[in-house]
């Protein structure tokens, strides 16, 4: 999906050139732009099948717009300035020598410059010296990405909750047949049969996408019912996305899709070394890329960031205690299948059962009053002690005992008062009292990779703990798909999918096989979150308009809070009129 050099006419190079730290390359930092301009460019990604670098010109190239009148025209970062060309103009600088009246080349630009390898040696005693690692939070980097595997972007976006990103949206954009990424662990097996097979799968899978859409849109247009005013371009524009969003399942993990991403100093160079510890070589070879283009913004902050082998080896250590102990008790218990297992919760000591789930019901605990109006949980009474003793401390004056004391006092319908008065007045982009991040819960998930790729871009306070790519959890199968008669092309997809996966794992070749994963596969989450972002997400991916997956998982997930806690969602008008009128599950 990246854009080659060669595209480009001289003036287009040049005017790049003050942008981006390079042309050919799929990994660029971009600088000296306005951090508003920076925040469109990559706006543009969930919807253009352009470049970072294409956009950035029709931009500066609009007459309209007239970008190039406010933009600096430096050649380059100014922390990309060469130590060696400033390094005896900083000392100088030190000692207190004057800089030549002489100049022109020695004003704003040199200046800068000798600010800049300053700012380096700072950076080096203080953070890489001592390790006061805060500092590097100071400084932040914006950078394109293109043409990794939806693989990749996934292992990227989860190496540290402090990197902010955007990404290229399948549910409106069509991929161009041939974009994927073949795993490096297949080129390197050196079997042209199996690279082959590969081959062939992605265009089985891209040609039952093909097939999906356009079954679709033609299924959609005798169903959907017009809209008022609608021109016919623009209802056709609405059934396409539409079937964008369902034929996308039959995609594997290996098509491309591209990302902006911008972080600070620490979360980039932490991110970098989990990255390099990784143990898919796609991704290694991406942080690599990523470290070279960053080093030129922030040429000290990642300059160091190197694999951790203890990383590896632990995960490596853990991964093989773990494939012993299911080995030794796996029998003990059948798996659970449902959706969403709520396994534990913010009060859940106050239970007389413990059990993560209760009677056998894999769905979560079932509480005898807390699904009726106006009653409440014994469970829910502990999470408003904690919700309540943060705000006892917040607005008070006392502490403990004093606290524990008010809340022994207080009835149950005078905690349950107080907690509506915070929160049912919270508009639809209100943030939640800070005191509900206290309340936390953790669920394990079954989520096709289609919604799990939109849980971890949505959801940045949630913590995650995902199984690797697989098959064994069966996959799901788009409603409107089932409708349109169009179920078996999906499952012929799937199948040969299925299949190379197997060859792949036989083959010794596990993590090559995960590449071939479509994003109608499911896969097994945890996820620890707090009632912060709960709020959150019911908001944001409960209401009609969300992809009718991610939709229908934030309702099992707020109807398994409400289950111990019902007053903490239930007393938010704002929730409950996603709730109660979302449409659960429905496209």
């Amino acid at each position: 999906m990246s854009t080659a050099s060669s595209r480009y006419t001289p003036r287009q190079r040049a005017l790049l050139a003050r942008y981006v730290s390079n042309l050919d390359g799929n990994v660029y930092a971009i600088y000296n732009l306005p951090e508003e301009v920076v925040a469109v460019i990559f706006a543009y990604v969930s919807r253009s099948p352009r470049s970072f670098r294409e956009n950035l010109l029709r931009l500066m190239e609009d007459p309209e717009l007239d970008l190039l009148a406010g933009l600096p025209a430096q050649p380059q970062p100014v922390s990309a300035a060469s130590a060696e060309q400033v390094a005896a103009a900083a000392d100088d600088e030190d000692r207190g020598s004057a800089l030549a009246p002489s100049a022109a080349a020695a004003d704003v630009a040199g200046s800068v410059a000798i600010a800049a390898e300053k700012a380096r040696k700072f950076h080096e005693k203080w953070v890489v010296g001592y390790g006061h690692a805060s500092v590097a939070e100071l400084a932040k980097a914006a950078v394109g990405i293109e043409g990794i595997s939806r693989l990749a972007s996934a292992r990227l976006e989860t190496a540290n909750p402090w990197l902010s990103f955007i990404e290229y949206s399948q549910r409106y954009q069509m991929p161009p047949r041939g974009a994927y990424v073949v795993p490096p662990e297949l080129e390197a097996a050196g079997d042209p049969a199996l690279l082959e097979d590969f081959h062939r799968v992605q265009d089985v899978t891209y040609d039952a996408y093909q097939q999906i859409l356009h079954g679709l849109v033609e299924h959609l247009d005798r169903v959907e019912p017009a809209r008022a005013g609608e021109t016919p371009r623009a209802r056709r524009t609405r059934l396409e996305r539409l079937a964008f969003e369902d034929a996308r399942y039959a995609l594997t993990l290996a098509v491309q899709t591209n990302l902006g991403m911008v972080g600070n100093g620490r979360a980039l160079r932490d991110a970098i070394v989990r990255l390099l510890s990784d143990p898919y070589a796609e991704t290694t070879r991406l942080a690599e890329a990523i470290r070279s283009e960053v080093t030129k913004v922030l040429p000290t902050l990642v300059r160091y960031a190197e694999p951790n082998p203890r990383i590896r080896a632990a995960e490596e250590g853990v991964a093989r205690g773990v494939a012993a102990a299911l080995g030794r008790y796996r029998e003990v218990r059948a798996v659970a299948s449902d959706p969403v297992v709520l396994l534990d919760w913010t009060g859940r000591d106050a239970r007389a059962s413990r059990d993560a789930t209760s009677g056998g019901d894999a769905t979560g605990p079932r509480a005898a009053t807390g699904d009726v109006p106006g009653t409440t949980t014994p469970d829910e009474q502990a999470a408003l002690d904690v919700v309540l003793s943060a705000w006892l401390t917040e607005f008070g004056s006392g502490g403990w005992p004093e606290t524990d004391d008010v809340l022994a006092r207080m009835t149950p319908a005078e905690k349950i008062a107080l907690f509506a008065r915070a929160v049912e007045a919270l508009g639809p982009h209100d943030p939640p009292p800070d005191a509900l991040k206290f309340v936390r819960y953790r669920v394990e998930l079954t989520v096709s990779e289609a919604n799990w790729h939109q849980l971890l871009r949505h959801s940045r306070r949630m913590h995650f703990a995902p199984q690797a790519p697989g098959i064994e959890h069966g996959v799901t199968v788009p409603p409107r798909v089932q409708e349109a008669g169009l179920a078996p092309v999906l499952m012929r997809a799937v199948d040969a999918a299925e299949r190379l996966f197997l060859r792949l794992v036989r083959a010794g070749l596990p993590l090559a096989a995960h590449y071939v994963v479509t994003n109608a596969h499911r896969r097994r989450v945890q996820a620890e979150f707090d009632l912060w972002q709960l709020y959150h997400l019911i908001t944001l991916r409960g209401k009609p308009e969300a992809q009718w997956d991610i939709r229908q998982t934030v309702h099992q997930l707020a109807r398994r809070v409400m289950m111990v806690h019902p007053n903490l969602v239930r007393c938010a008008p704002r929730l409950m009129a996603v709730l109660d009128g979302g449409g659960e599950g429905q496209p």
